[in-house]
């Protein structure tokens, strides 16, 4: 007892302990004669306030530490309304502390393609990310005042690319004719797209031939006749480049919040039904681009109040940027009888690589939050991992200091070993602010990250201005073990998407 007491009084007698030396040394240089009211108000009154100060202040952190954590599944069940319906009920229950589907929905990365202006794969761009990569003023384009702005522009997409492009648009029967962003969008997506193919078409047995789904998310501006070019024109180029492989191309319009988030789920549940489906395909491709560098894009970007200048911190970096991801299903593939699928089959999964990650299909409360925090607990539960298995922290925004700000406390509130520095990226600084291209650039860093590290990876998208969604990136093994425990104990049902 007379410990716990002395431990409390100790700070507030260093106070007083250090305020009279000050004070006492003040007097003695200014020759100063202190007075009643001065032994009074600076002896007593001064550390007294000092003290107070302090404590006021510690309260306040403390509530608002309280105030951001989840509540515990308890009080959340307590703190729901009485007359909710039970299905409404249930869905907050699972926001508060959700728990794992009955049968999981995964899918392996197998491979990841990129396009930005730091680098063109992922090891190189984590590399620049980690040095403090950031976009350069572009002589090229000015804002309304005349001032260069900062552009994030894609080297490999020069004057010769884009001649190639419209040389080769035309060929293909395309009929829509893509304005400046819209060219330089489709010449990152058919790069990104022919390196995705690469690898599947590499893993083929000899006289065999693939089936894959390619999920295109473009600008939400797009017109549907551009939709069908392009689809048309990637379809194309890949026929006359892998002619073993027969691409299905479909374009999504990024449209909503973490619109690439939903997309990996659709394409995780068709991979899903597809390991019981033997005529489905078994190779599943999401990619995304954007480009918003001409110089009408920028007058309308800060027009509107949204472009990155000097005078506006808060805005939006001008960039560009594409991505893509080779999904596969896991577990062997079967057929609409229930058979495993014959050798040729197995040899093709033989042959294909070791996958750099995998990625859970969400369930509800994953996404279209209107906090990050409130998408930790379903992200961690659709991965079925801990929050300190996680070993990265990966944001598509992260420029503007409203959201570095957000995502500096989101991780020292919940992965305080991460290092600002090492482990925590937001590419929209170096890449610029590119939508859903922007979020898959993420989740393609993060598979490279497991790879590298072995480690789960949160990935974060911030793009929206009220909007948060999350997934969490797993090691490879553990999906593995973990399909094969779900295996074990779930019956073999297909599971519903919410």
């Amino acid at each position: 007892m007379a410990r716990a007491l002395l431990k409390r009084t100790l700070p507030g007698f260093a106070v007083f302990v250090l305020v009279w030396v000050a004070v006492f040394v003040w007097w003695h240089e200014t020759r100063r004669l202190p007075t009643p009211r001065d032994i009074v108000g600076d002896l007593f009154a001064l550390p007294a306030g000092l003290i107070v100060a302090y404590a006021l202040v510690q309260r306040a952190i403390d509530g608002i530490r309280t105030a951001a954590a989840p509540l515990p599944r308890s009080q959340a069940q307590k703190a729901a309304p009485a007359t909710m319906p039970h299905a409404n009920a249930s869905a907050n229950a699972d926001i508060a502390a959700p728990t794992a589907p009955a049968r999981l929905q995964r899918a392996s990365v197998m491979h990841a393609t990129l396009r930005a202006a730091p680098a063109s794969d992922a090891v190189s761009l984590l590399a620049a990310l980690s040095a403090g990569a950031r976009a350069p003023l572009d002589a090229n384009l000015v804002d309304n005042a005349g001032f260069p702005v900062c552009a994030a522009r894609v080297a490999s997409v020069d004057d010769a690319r884009l001649d190639a492009l419209r040389a080769a648009w035309p060929a293909s029967g395309a009929a829509a004719t893509p304005d400046d962003d819209a060219q330089r969008a489709i010449a990152l997506l058919e790069d990104t797209v022919i390196d995705a193919l690469e690898p599947i078409a590499a893993a083929l047995p000899a006289h065999r031939r693939a089936s894959v789904w390619l999920d295109a998310i473009v600008p939400h501006d797009w017109n549907a006749a551009l939709d069908a070019s392009l689809a048309q024109y990637l379809q194309h180029r890949a026929a006359a480049l892998y002619p073993r492989i027969q691409l299905h191309a479909a374009t999504v319009r990024d449209a909503r919040p973490a619109a690439a988030f939903v997309q990996l789920d659709l394409a995780i549940t068709a991979l899903d039904h597809a390991q019981r489906d033997a005529q489905a395909a078994r190779w599943h491709v999401v990619a995304a681009a954007h480009s918003a560098l001409s110089e009408a894009a920028v007058e309308r970007a800060d027009a509107e109040g949204r472009l990155f200048t000097s005078a506006r911190q808060q805005g939006a970096v001008a960039g560009e940027a594409a991505a893509a991801l080779v999904l596969r299903g896991i577990g062997p593939f079967t057929n609409s009888a229930g058979d495993e699928s014959d050798d040729s089959d197995k040899s093709e999964a033989d042959a294909s690589p070791a996958p750099l990650a995998q990625i859970t299909c969400s369930t509800a409360g994953s996404h279209a939050q209107h906090a990050l925090d409130a998408c930790l607990g379903p992200a961690l539960a659709n991965a079925q991992t801990e929050a300190a298995a996680v070993g990265t922290l990966i944001a598509d925004g992260g420029a503007q200091s409203a959201r570095a700000v957000e995502l500096a406390r989101f991780a020292g509130a919940h992965f305080p070993s991460l290092e600002p520095l090492a482990d925590t990226f937001a590419p929209d600084a170096a890449c610029g602010a590119n939508g859903a291209a922007g979020t898959l650039l993420a989740v393609a860093l993060a598979a490279q990250r497991v790879k590298d590290t072995q480690r789960a990876v949160f990935v974060a998208t911030l793009a929206h201005a009220h909007e948060r969604a999350a997934l969490v990136v797993a090691p490879p093994d553990a999906a593995r073990a973990q399909a094969a425990a779900s295996a074990d104990t779930t019956p073999s049902t297909p599971s519903i998407r919410t």
